[in-house]
């Protein structure tokens, strides 16, 4: 997994082009903010130039699939639907490790991508790969927590608006406007469901 670390600003079907066109970058993968995703080349059939030099073989280019992620370190969260589809695009090759560039780019510390994942996040999303979220959109700037209660360390702070992928189901926890539902965020933390807004044009 990468991100694409180029503008503030800068518009997914440049970045798209840019991997398409590029003499000496590629993916396989590209998925913009919206959660569209394309195929850049096939895995199948094509090598693309994505991973430079790495820990092990089997994370080189000739044996790695190339996701890169329209995004950049100055911006500071993913959209919900950018989680929602790289969760389908992994259900596709399920068989696969999950890695991270930073993980496994030498030497260490070459590289920092994907911006805006935290390792832990992504160990969280990895484990959980099975479950297709669904997506809301916050009402509020919205803290998370480590658990569904008001007493545990908050483990992010989201802006209101800010679309987020979230567990199917709900799990109890502390009451707050009048209910006692919860959803597991962005694979980081729970939210209350009453800062949440389901459906419609998100």
């Amino acid at each position: 997994m990468h991100t694409t670390n180029g503008n503030v600003g800068s518009k997914g079907s440049a970045e798209l082009n840019y991997l398409v066109n590029s003499p000496n970058v590629s993916a396989h993968y590209f998925i913009n903010k919206s959660g569209v995703i394309y195929q850049v080349l096939d895995p199948e059939k094509y090598v693309a130039w994505h991973a430079g030099e790495v820990s092990r073989d089997a994370y080189s280019n000739y044996y790695a699939i190339g996701v890169e992620m329209h995004f950049t370190p100055k911006e500071l969260y993913w959209t919900g639907e950018m989680w929602h589809a790289l969760t389908r695009l992994a259900q596709c090759y399920g068989g696969l490790t999950r890695v991270m560039h930073r993980q496994i780019a030498r030497p260490i510390g070459r590289k920092i991508d994907p911006s805006g994942v935290i390792d832990d996040q992504f160990v969280n999303w990895s484990n959980q790969v099975n479950d297709t979220p669904i997506l809301g959109r916050l009402r509020v700037n919205s803290n998370l927590r480590s658990s569904p209660k008001f007493d545990l360390n908050i483990v992010a702070v989201l802006p209101a608006k800010l679309t987020v992928a979230l567990s199917q189901k709900p799990v109890a926890g502390d009451v707050y406007n009048n209910s006692n539902l919860w959803y597991y965020c962005n694979w980081l933390g729970f939210v209350h469901a009453s800062l949440i807004d389901f459906g419609g044009e998100l």
